[in-house]
């Protein structure tokens, strides 16, 4: 009997020494991609009423009386997107010939685009309306990322000036528009 459990565990022996068993792998490689691309979230446009335009004499005001400023959310994927600003001016009822009145108001639109860190932009571009662009129109590349969060960039009007004539009384409108563009 000994010899036969002998047998056996030789036998069984030869069984764990045979071939050993292999593992298989098999690889999934996963890619996708983000495209460069800017927008707007939140609300847009946004309404901005600077109060009353002219002083007690009918000229123009040295400064806007309220609402100097309005926020955007954009959110960019691409790094040092541009930023555009265009601007028009205010503009109102149409005054009668050689009479010396107008119907322009001229003012400074400047826009600061908040960067990675909270910190603005070192170069704010800015338009102004007088004509001394003829495009109004002014792009500047940001020097850094976009800040991730709400109202990161900000437009502000300041300087109101005419040229000297009275304004014509009713209400006046203008634009600012700001574009960010993605960078590849």
């Amino acid at each position: 009997m000994r010899k036969l459990l002998l047998i056996a565990a030789a036998a069984l022996g030869g069984l764990a020494a045979g071939p050993a068993l292999a593992d298989a792998t098999g690889t999934v490689n996963v890619s996708g991609t983000v495209t460069a691309k800017c927008s707007t979230t939140g609300t847009n446009p946004v309404n901005l009423d600077v109060g009353e335009l002219a002083d007690s004499n009918g000229l123009v005001v040295t400064s806007f009386a309220q609402n100097t400023h309005a926020n955007f959310t954009f959110v960019c994927t691409s790094a040092k997107p541009t930023v555009t600003v265009t601007a028009t001016t205010l503009t109102g009822p149409t005054p009668p010939v050689g009479g010396g009145y107008t119907n322009l108001v001229q003012y400074k639109a400047t826009v600061t685009a908040y960067l990675t860190g909270g910190t603005a932009n070192a170069t704010h571009p800015f338009v102004n309306t007088d004509g001394s662009n003829p495009a109004n129109s002014n792009t500047t590349q940001l020097t850094a990322q976009l800040y991730n969060h709400q109202d990161n960039v900000q437009v502000d009007i300041s300087n109101p000036t005419s040229n000297g004539s009275l304004l014509m009384a009713g209400s006046y409108t203008g634009q600012v528009v700001v574009t960010l563009a993605p960078t590849s």
